[in-house]
């Protein structure tokens, strides 16, 4: 009757042992895959981020060109001058805008 005692008593302490490295792995695998979630949206971040200061920097350069006056501003004359030009065109078909859609800007 020892044996069979010592047996399920060696047997429980495998199954406790077993069950505590699971715990660990399985601890571990959910903080990695948070971690990769909060990198994940860390770096989308970073992308708006860099594509906010691109466009930002692609309209002030194109607002630059077209003030003709250097005054700071634009006015719907200088704007309808420099709407047909072709770099103008460029700077809206690279921010998938159509220059139609530029009359907007001045509602």
């Amino acid at each position: 009757t020892m044996v069979l005692v010592f047996v399920f008593f060696i047997s429980a302490a495998y199954f406790v042992v077993l069950n505590v490295i699971t715990g660990v792995f399985c601890t571990h695998a959910m903080d990695s895959i948070q971690h990769d979630r909060e990198l994940v949206v860390h770096e989308l971040l970073e992308r708006k981020s860099q594509t906010v200061e691109k466009v930002k920097d692609l309209f002030r350069g194109m607002f630059e060109m077209i003030d003709s006056d250097q005054s700071g501003n634009i006015s719907m004359q200088e704007w309808e001058q420099h709407l047909n030009d072709d770099s103008v065109r460029a700077y809206f078909a690279m921010l998938e805008l159509d220059t139609t859609d530029a009359y907007t800007l001045f509602k």
